[in-house]
């Protein structure tokens, strides 16, 4: 008789699960900003990533050369062993190259093509041929045939340092506690923070993040709340086991899954008996003496709230010391109640506390599994406001068990979604309600426009990708609907909340053109599903014609301003919403031409900008400063249009800036520029 004791049940729950909290904790790897924990990633051509395999076609060569030196930013020096990376042109994969002793690289036996050259190294901040700034785009190098750019310089930065102590309560140090740096960075038209670095805290409660580029940041210290963790370790091992036992497998069933295999052996049959252990030490672990307080993730100098947290300005290799944090007790709470579903049965709902203003920073979600009564529970609850998302099965089961079948037949099951909001006080919150209600339905057709439809129409999908839904487990997560043979398809257990649409599948040739509900493109604007609101008629079309508009920005003198970022942007106001298709950001190459794809037809403005921030182009306060200095273009369908740039030079202490440059105080890295016909027709 195999009898196992609570100790080795516990040993074998915390191994089951214990790694897959892990990897779903591990925040994602980072541009720029390494800690000991840290990594760089982000670069284009990574050598983590398998080459492809370029036997059967043979990549083009040719006899140009671009060459030059990477010098350090601060001294000149040379840079030895720095990673330079060519990318562009014809080059099937990306070409790498080291500096050598004297900071020295070369790219041979390369064709003619547009290339990007971009330099990275542990200490630094990566850089891109031509750019302004660290982190600002950089400049595409246009190389002739035969031609030999030798005398290239790039000046290597070094990157900022945040390093500080994690103290605990009684001032002693916390190691192992996760320290994070936030950086205010422009994204879809507004000032976000955005993840840029980590580390843990040594033995000395010490943390140093390094390879930061410029710009104000925000701190959070993560702190380890090891009985919460462990008390839904043991939590969820209760359930895999009592599965196990009841079924002889856990990932294919009978035994077939090698998680489920493994485990029958050890437990020698037993789940349920170990479940039941489990159970009790989750009980056990349930005191409210032990559970009433926790640590609360703290931002510096000093608060539980990202918002009331003091921005560090870090200069271009600049380090802050004193980043010092005490972490805070804080009491907590238990959240608790009851999901309740149409047909009674809620098996496979999951559910989703939401912080939302510190989901945005990666914390402030918590969740849990709603038990065979109906009952869930929250533990360890840090006081603020949140919400309380149920998703998952019903008429036919979340995971397709009752209806879909193991082999996908039946109907697909129709999923349910719920929520409520809460406010945590550091008091327990009881006799909470979640009921479950159907998805919306989706229907819709696919239709395409100047070539031939594809002949497997079964093989396109049509997807719904949410806009700033929560992450796994969040209610916006929806399975890709299957077109028909005549085009049409239809989505149902459609939660409420703004998406964007997109197909996927062979449609090769094609482009998505325009997506239609009710007289509106929802390709410009979300498309919004509301409670009990279904979505009658969503026309796609697909398109053989796509329009490009192209030119040559020339400064005052006539030669190539290599310098600027060409701005193109809808002539309508109403489409200055964030990550528009109709507003598109350019670098001209040093040969100062440009080239813009894909926009839909329409009127637009063009402007040349100096050292514009990633993403402020789709800032409207932004936008309606440039209106003054901006040339009219329109585009048809199918066009191909030529616009050529030219920069007038002002009576402004800038060169080439508008004799108004007042009136773009606010944004004075922007220096826009007047063009040769600027305002005309506005």
């Amino acid at each position: 008789m195999n009898v196992l004791s609570r100790g080795t049940i516990l040993a074998i729950a915390l191994s089951l699960v214990s790694g897959a909290a892990s990897a779903a904790q591990t925040p994602p790897p980072q541009q720029q900003g390494q800690g000991r924990q840290g990594q760089q990633g982000g670069q284009a051509g990574n050598p983590r990533r398998p080459a492809r395999d370029t036997q059967a076609q043979p990549a083009p060569t040719g006899t140009g050369v671009i060459a030059g030196a990477v010098v350090s930013a601060d001294a000149g020096r040379p840079v030895r062993h720095a990673r330079v990376t060519l990318t562009g042109g014809d080059l099937r994969t990306a070409q790498f190259a080291a500096t050598d002793e004297q900071g020295a690289f070369s790219f041979t036996d390369l064709p003619a093509g547009r290339f990007t050259l971009s330099v990275s190294k542990p200490g630094y901040v990566n850089i891109t041929y031509g750019q302004k700034k660290p982190g600002r785009p950089g400049t595409p190098i246009q190389l002739l045939d035969t031609q030999k750019l030798t005398s290239l310089k790039l000046s290597l930065p070094k990157g900022g340092v945040l390093t500080g102590t994690v103290l605990d309560e009684n001032g002693d140090p916390t190691p192992g506690t996760q320290v994070t740096a936030f950086r205010y960075e422009m994204r879809t038209g507004e000032k976000r923070l955005v993840q840029a670095g980590n580390d843990q805290t040594d033995d000395r409660g010490v943390y140093r993040i390094y390879g930061l580029l410029p710009g104000d940041y925000v701190v959070r210290a993560t702190p380890r709340n090891n009985l919460s963790e462990l008390r839904q370790v043991v939590q969820d091992a209760a359930q895999l086991l009592a599965a196990a036992g009841g079924r002889g497998g856990m990932a294919g069933g009978g035994g077939r899954g090698a998680m489920g295999g493994g485990l029958q052996q050890l437990i020698g049959g037993r789940g349920g008996q170990a479940a039941n252990v489990l159970q009790g030490l989750a009980a056990d672990m349930s005191d409210p003496d032990e559970a009433g307080v926790g640590y609360a993730p703290v931002y510096f100098p000093g608060t539980t709230t990202s918002t009331n947290a003091l921005t560090i300005a870090l200069g271009v290799g600049e380090e802050h010391q004193g980043v010092d944090f005490q972490l805070q007790l804080v009491k907590t709470a238990t959240v608790s109640g009851t999901v309740l579903s149409p047909d009674g049965d809620t098996s496979g709902v999951f559910l989703t506390l939401v912080n939302e203003t510190e989901q945005a920073l990666g914390g402030g979600l918590n969740t849990t599994r709603v038990q065979q009564d109906g009952t869930f529970t929250f533990t360890n609850v840090a006081p603020g406001q949140y919400t309380v998302q149920a998703r998952g099965g019903g008429r036919g089961g979340r995971f397709g068990g009752r209806g879909a079948g193991a082999g996908g037949a039946g109907a697909p099951p129709e999923m349910l979604w719920g929520q409520s909001q809460v406010t945590v006080d550091g008091h327990a919150v009881t006799g909470m309600s979640i009921s479950l209600q159907p998805g919306m339905k989706v229907n819709g057709r696919l239709t395409f426009d100047g070539g031939p439809a594809p002949t497997e129409l079964t093989r396109v999908r049509v997807a719904l990708a949410p806009i700033g839904a929560s992450g796994p487990g969040g209610l916006a997560q929806n399975t890709p609907a299957q077109l028909d043979t005549s085009g049409r398809f239809m989505m149902s257990g459609v939660a409420p909340g703004r998406y964007t649409v997109r197909v996927q599948g062979q449609v090769q040739g094609f482009t998505l053109r325009s997506a239609i509900v009710a007289g509106r493109d929802v390709l410009d604007f979300p498309l919004e599903v509301k409670p009990n609101e279904d979505v009658a008629d969503l026309t796609l079309t697909m398109s053989t014609r796509t329009q490009e508009l192209s030119g040559t920005l020339t400064d005052a003198m006539n030669q190539p301003a290599t310098d600027y970022s060409v701005i193109v942007y809808s002539a309508e106001p109403q489409y200055w919403t964030p990550q528009s298709r109709r507003i598109v950001s350019v670098r001209p190459g040093t040969d100062g031409r440009f080239t813009v794809r894909s926009l839909p037809p329409g009127d637009y403005l063009m402007a040349a900008v100096t050292d514009v921030e990633p993403g402020e182009w789709f800032d409207p306060e932004f936008l309606q400063q440039l209106r003054g200095s901006s040339v009219s273009v329109s585009l048809s369908e199918g066009e191909r249009r030529i616009q050529d740039l030219r920069l007038e030079r002002g009576q402004s202490p800038f060169p080439q800036v508008l004799t108004h440059w007042g009136r773009w105080s606010s944004f004075q890295d922007h220096r826009p520029q007047c063009v040769e016909g600027c305002g005309k027709g506005l």
